[in-house]
């Protein structure tokens, strides 16, 4: 538990410094690992997360995100992924 308020205060501080934009998103992205001389693995999905919303660093999100396929590609069924920042 202190790794979390450390981190929260660390995001609090860099906020301070560095405040996010209204168009902040991070991208997160989700390969199947195994490694193999040709691959570093498969990908598998991503997922963005907007931050504008983020900007109470007193408190945990947690949500779900739908995951989607690479740019360019036909979208299909993907899952989704929760993400607790």
């Amino acid at each position: 538990m202190k790794e979390k308020g450390s981190f929260l205060k660390l995001l609090f501080l860099l906020y301070l410094i560095w405040p996010i934009s209204e168009d902040a998103v991070v991208k997160i992205t989700v390969y199947h690992q195994h490694e193999t001389v040709l691959s570093k693995g498969d990908f598998i999905s991503r997922a963005y997360i907007t931050l504008r919303n983020l900007q109470d660093y007193e408190r945990a999100y947690k949500s779900w995100y739908t995951l989607m396929s690479k740019d360019g590609k036909a979208d299909k069924d993907r899952g989704e992924i929760e993400v607790s920042l």
